[in-house]
């Protein structure tokens, strides 16, 4: 993200919420990892 967008983040809490519940329903199992332009990410605001 390249702007700082709290509208964005609750959206993405509440797809993350959602695919959550779905995942738990068939016992999946999920892993989070940088990507390889991790520096690029929400970490870095720009001005």
């Amino acid at each position: 993200m390249e702007s700082h967008r709290p509208d964005l983040y609750g959206k993405m809490r509440v797809m993350l919420d959602e695919a959550f519940t779905q995942m738990r329903k068939v016992s999946t199992v999920a892993i989070f990892s940088p990507a390889d332009d991790a520096s690029e990410g929400l970490s870095s605001r720009r001005p």
